[in-house]
């Protein structure tokens, strides 16, 4: 599954600034407001009536159009005039997140990469943190009376979180290497690993480690609902630092500072 909310636009020739506001939503892939079929039909009508303004001489040439975002954390709602929109078109302006255009520019980063990348790199950008991307117990090969060298202790008298963690671990570096050799494929790795973790989990459930309790609360590895996925956002997260230096770093702060900082 990709961003959430993507979607195809068309091609337009004109350059951004000659764009009325229907052009740019259909054709600015960034430009998405929940309400863009009432944006879109409230510029035709003044269009229309425009046409006819010596008897509609109240209707302002500047009008502003109420905007509410899909993507909430890269933008904000509010009134926008046509400039405003060919301001967002451009990463700046009132409906880009950010006090500094510096800022605006992370956000914008963060709105490209929600619409191309999996949605578990954004789901779990907080809580990376908790699962290592090494671990001592190993695939030997050459072992095959017992494949595994280091194997983890599932004793139920230790503690949940670290046997858990430790099972999860040693999940990582094989599917970061799944990952990099069929990144086109991302969906057949993400479907065929989470039915994978469903056995893994089942396993560590039987063996008195973890729950299942709802996927949204609480954020601990103990409620396998929520952390199975974990291990495919944290082999991906890693890759994606390969490709795009910095790029989880700005997700992360993006996410952290989404209602600390207006346009």
């Amino acid at each position: 599954m990709m961003g959430i909310f993507k979607r195809k636009v068309n091609a337009c020739d004109k350059p951004i600034e000659e764009r009325s506001i229907p052009e740019l939503i259909e054709s600015v892939k960034h430009i998405n407001p929940m309400n863009s079929k009432g944006i879109i039909e409230d510029w035709n009508n003044n269009a229309i009536t425009r046409k006819f303004q010596q008897n509609n001489k109240d209707i302002p040439d500047n009008c502003q159009y109420w905007m509410n975002p899909n993507n909430q954390t890269s933008f904000i709602h509010g009134h926008l005039s046509h400039q405003d929109f060919i301001d967002w078109a451009n990463g700046t302006g009132v409906a880009v997140r950010g006090e500094t255009q510096e800022q605006k520019d992370k956000y914008m980063r963060y709105a490209v990469a929600h619409d191309k990348l999996h949605l578990s790199i954004f789901t779990y950008s907080k809580t990376l943190w908790m699962l290592d991307s090494s671990s001592n117990c190993i695939y030997g090969h050459n072992h095959m009376q017992n494949p595994y060298i280091n194997n983890i202790n599932l004793s139920n008298n230790r503690e949940s979180a670290a046997v858990i963690k430790e099972t999860f671990n040693t999940l990582i570096q094989p599917l970061l290497s799944n990952i990099k050799d069929n990144i086109n494929n991302l969906s057949v790795i993400f479907s065929r690993h989470s039915s994978y973790m469903d056995g893994v989990c089942h396993t560590l459930a039987i063996s008195g480690h973890g729950y299942w309790d709802a996927r949204n609360t609480p954020c601990e590895l103990e409620n396998l609902s929520w952390s199975k996925d974990l291990v495919f956002a944290k082999a991906y997260s890693l890759y994606l630092e390969e490709e795009y230096p910095g790029l989880i770093e700005c997700i992360t702060w993006c996410d952290t500072n989404k209602f600390k900082l207006k346009a």
